[in-house]
């Protein structure tokens, strides 16, 4: 016995000193740059990716593409508007959208991300507040905003996700009154919805089916929605190559990794100290990231960085340490019941 407790005591030392080193590597392999600071005070910014990891940036009254992924140099879009973009959403390198601004009703533009030259075309006749903004395909979108019907306690409506059409057509709340303050969400490949109620954090899953039953007919509640988890900040949140939803917040130190497969939550913290996130995955062509831009504050001349890493070195291998503990474990039962 004593020997057997004595071998899985070194291991899982020799196990944990492992992972601590693994953990350092971990935070050394993130790459950064800075990014410029903001321009304006509580300025928000957003950011999204074309199909060989550039990055697309907004922020103030600013969109920038980067010139070579990786490069860290940004190269503004010529036509840019004047707004504090709300968000940065690309479909593909010909399609993307951004959120003119972040307080009360404004319009979506439309936009070619690979032109810098592009125009950006309001969607007609929309005017909707818009914390985020995903495309649902081509010809649609999902817009998170104060929307709803009801009110919070600042006599404003209440949070919603709506269905909004590029052509104008279709403006419509399918996911009514989800907290009092606008939070996040997310859409997989399968068309599954993950949205936070930021009044609580909690993460809710809508099925695809459920949401076309919304776009066809009546609005959701929340309820209507799977609880999933609680999330510790959910300001930011995406969906990684693995399924996993990542999240991050103002004022919260490190990203979140929620794995639904076991429902487990890992803090990855890139910087060792890291605030005000907001995260995004992507792609090069080959390889699968998570990306984040981290902020000193919110103020005017706030600096920004913007790192990212493969999502093969950002997760790390799950239950390594529970299986060895649990193998030790069995071990000595048996040797316990030989005896």
């Amino acid at each position: 016995m004593k020997k057997i407790t004595g071998f899985c005591q070194k291991v899982i030392t020799t196990l944990f000193v492992t992972s601590f080193l693994a953990g350092a590597n971990l935070h050394a392999d993130w790459t950064t740059f800075s990014l410029p600071p903001l321009s304006q005070s509580f300025g928000s910014y957003w950011m999204g990716h074309m199909a060989d990891g550039r990055l697309v940036y907004g922020s103030s009254n600013a969109i920038a593409r980067e010139s070579v992924f990786g490069s860290g140099a940004l190269v503004p879009y010529s036509n840019a508007g004047s707004w504090d973009p709300s968000s940065v959403s690309l479909l593909s390198d010909n399609l993307g959208v951004v959120g003119q601004g972040t307080f009360g009703p404004s319009s979506l533009y439309l936009f070619n991300p690979s032109n810098l030259a592009t125009g950006f075309t309001a969607i007609t006749g929309v005017s909707i507040q818009n914390y985020n903004v995903v495309f649902r395909d081509s010809t649609s979108l999902y817009v998170d905003g104060l929307n709803g019907s009801g009110t919070n306690a600042f006599s404003l409506p209440k949070n919603a996700l709506s269905y909004v059409k590029t052509d104008g057509s279709v403006n419509k709340v399918i996911i009514d009154n989800i907290s009092d303050f606008s939070g996040s969400f997310a859409v997989d490949l399968q068309g599954n919805l993950y949205i936070s109620n930021n009044d609580t954090g909690g993460l809710y899953k809508f099925t695809l089916a459920q949401l076309n039953g919304a776009i066809a007919g009546s609005p959701l509640g929340i309820g209507d929605g799977q609880f999933l988890t609680t999330l510790p900040h959910d300001s930011s949140i995406v969906i990684d190559a693995l399924g996993r939803i990542i999240s991050a917040g103002p004022g919260a130190n490190g990203i979140d990794i929620y794995n639904p497969a076991d429902n487990s939550h890992t803090t990855v913290v890139p910087g060792l100290v890291n605030s005000n996130y907001v995260v995004s995955t992507f792609s090069d062509g080959v390889d699968n990231y998570i990306a984040y831009i981290d902020a000193s504050g919110s103020s005017t001349g706030a600096s920004l960085t913007y790192g990212y890493d493969k999502v093969a070195n950002v997760v790390p291998e799950p239950g390594s340490a529970l299986l060895l503990g649990l193998g030790c474990g069995a071990l000595v039962i048996r040797r316990h019941r030989r005896a």
